[in-house]
């Protein structure tokens, strides 16, 4: 089974995203902000990341930067 990270500060879009995903038997997690993304990048490994790139507390820059640095070694 394919394994989503959905990253989006608006709840509403975070559950929209996830229940069309598991309904084509995708595996999903959810996080609310980049830095709970970043912590869910050290625990789990992704197929595919679908962000928001507008999102308070990170710019997206730094935050896809992060991201990529958590792949490096995939």
């Amino acid at each position: 089974m394919k394994k989503i990270l959905v990253v989006d500060d608006d709840h509403s879009i975070r559950i929209v995203l996830k229940e069309a995903l598991l309904k084509q038997n995708y595996s999903v997690d959810v996080a609310a902000e980049p830095n709970e993304a970043i912590n869910l990048l050290d625990e789990n490994i992704y197929d595919l990341i679908i962000s928001d790139l507008v999102m308070p507390n990170m710019n997206c820059l730094l935050y896809t930067s992060d991201a990529a640095d958590e792949l490096d070694g995939v």
